[in-house]
């Protein structure tokens, strides 16, 4: 017997959603057979909505009459608690290096399937690094994190009593899952989970690669389905008929793209083409900006602001997760709030190559989607997205020419740590091809870009853009003036 978990995914094609919650793969000598299951369509024998909900239903029962575990969903949840952080960094490094595990976010009760979670979590990272075009270390490693977040929830669920003794668990699935979740579907059957994908609108938007992974089972295709949700399994603290869904608060950080003196710093690391959404205003219509409660507009400061009054302007900024046509996060990058509030200003090389966007807010609980991008410059490395929410704008400079020495502060989201805040002066000013930049001394990270270089009044000076790979604390901002040109006609003409 070996020291892990072997199963063989068993090729029946399963007709009946009532026939998969019954069904139990033969167990013996540390081996598991296994059922993978996407129905393209409905089953047979069930009604689009009231039939699948029904046999779900009864799925439930019977596994909790069994002692197995069972769990439906349509989407995970990716709100990581800071306090959480470590562990899931810390358990990711040791996975991924192949080192033992000397805390674990959930262990089972019986080692050898500790041991076969390590080995399958190892074969999950090559399948989403396989799968994905350009994956990066920072999204692997992302990914990781979101496997081992995934997994401390929804494992004690499925597995009461830490091991495969009370029968088989049973995973299903309404809708298309994203490709990091049909990776953590396959993680779930590398452990004696049968899983069952249901989309009714018909086969999964995924690489051929990953659906060879399970058994396809064709059905009546219905669009239209909805599926409400009540019918999906709780996580905890939430009630009965909450969906696992939370907005996130971390997730794969963007490089602040390094320059050279010879090159100006505002290419993109991630070339692609720009976003398929117009870049022209006038083809977007205007959204009347719906206020969040106690969002007020800042007010410009006459006297120069404590280290700590300017560190309360962070709300100000947002965190921009940049999405592909499947909703993954692919990089993430900082934004501005301006004008209105509604306005979120950012550089061109954290937007580019998104279909949509999510921001975060550092005083919401939720997150905010946007697919307008109304403008963009590529040479200037600037960029504009209309949020449907308006939160408190930060004004920008429109005063006297800047000086070396002037004192600053840079507020960003540096390798995913929400809205730091550091200081630092102005150390020059660079010009690099047609595009003005700020030098300063404030310390910034990958992530930054696009977040906000403020003076001592609390006005916006420039929008952090890049840093220099050798030396210390050599980074760049696109000046204000720049700024100014750029967002003419979306602003009120009031004076600051």
């Amino acid at each position: 017997m070996t020291n892990y978990l072997q199963v063989s995914l068993n090729p029946m094609r399963i007709t009946l959603l009532s026939a998969f919650g019954g069904v139990h793969g033969r167990y013996a000598g540390g081996r598991k057979d296994v059922y993978f299951i996407r129905w393209t369509g409905c089953p047979a024998g069930t009604d689009p909505l009231p039939g699948l909900l029904k046999d779900a239903s009864d799925m439930a029962l019977r596994a909790c009459a069994a002692g197995s575990g069972y769990f439906c969903a349509k989407q995970l949840d990716k709100a990581i608690l800071p306090s959480a952080l470590p562990l899931y960094q810390d358990c990711y490094e040791a996975l991924s290096e192949g080192k033992p595990l000397s805390n674990r976010p959930f262990s089972f009760g019986e080692q050898f399937l500790n041991d076969t979670y390590d080995i399958a979590f190892r074969h999950v990272l090559n399948l989403y690094r396989s799968s994905t075009s350009g994956a990066t270390s920072t999204m692997v490693k992302n990914f990781g994190i979101k496997l081992l977040h995934w997994s401390s929830q929804i494992l004690p669920l499925l597995y009461p009593s830490g091991s495969l003794a009370g029968g088989t668990p049973k995973f299903l699935w309404l809708g298309p899952p994203h490709m990091s979740e049909y990776l953590f579907l396959v993680l779930l059957t590398r452990l004696g989970c049968d899983v069952a994908i249901i989309h009714p609108a018909g086969e999964l938007p995924l690489p051929q690669n990953l659906l060879d992974l399970s058994s396809c089972v064709s059905g009546e295709a219905h669009p239209c389905v909805q599926f409400p949700d009540s019918c999906f399994t709780p996580l905890k603290g939430q009630g009965s008929s909450a969906s696992p869904v939370a907005p996130p608060t971390n997730s794969t950080p963007v490089k602040q793209h390094p320059v050279t003196p010879s090159h100006p710093p505002v290419a993109a690391s991630h070339p692609s083409p720009p976003p398929r959404i117009s870049s022209r205003p006038a083809s977007v219509a205007p959204q009347p900006p719906v206020r969040r409660p106690g969002a007020q507009p800042s007010r410009p400061s006459d006297v120069p602001l404590s280290y700590e009054q300017l560190a309360q302007l962070a709300p100000s900024v947002v965190m921009i997760e940049v999405l592909d046509p499947y909703g993954e996060c692919r990089k993430t990058g900082s934004g501005v709030l301006i004008g209105d509030g509604n306005l979120v200003l950012t550089n061109f090389h954290v937007v580019q190559g998104g279909q949509s966007y999510r921001i975060q807010m550092e005083n919401s609980e939720n997150s905010y989607s946007t697919d307008q991008l109304l403008k963009y410059h590529s040479l200037h490395d600037l960029a504009l997205l209309r949020l449907p929410c308006s939160g408190r704008p930060i004004p920008i400079y429109k005063g006297p020419p800047l000086a070396r020495g002037q004192n600053v502060v840079a507020i960003g989201s540096p390798l995913g740590l929400f809205n730091s805040v550091s200081d630092g002066i102005i150390a020059g000013f660079r010009q690099f091809e047609e595009v003005s930049m700020i030098q300063f001394t404030a310390p910034t990270s990958p992530g930054s870009s696009g977040g906000a270089l403020l003076n001592q009044y609390g006005r916006l000076i420039g929008i952090i853009t890049a840093g220099f790979r050798e030396g210390q604390n050599l980074n760049l901002a696109v000046d204000y003036q720049t700024i100014g040109q750029f967002v003419r006609g979306f602003l009120p003409q009031t004076k600051v």
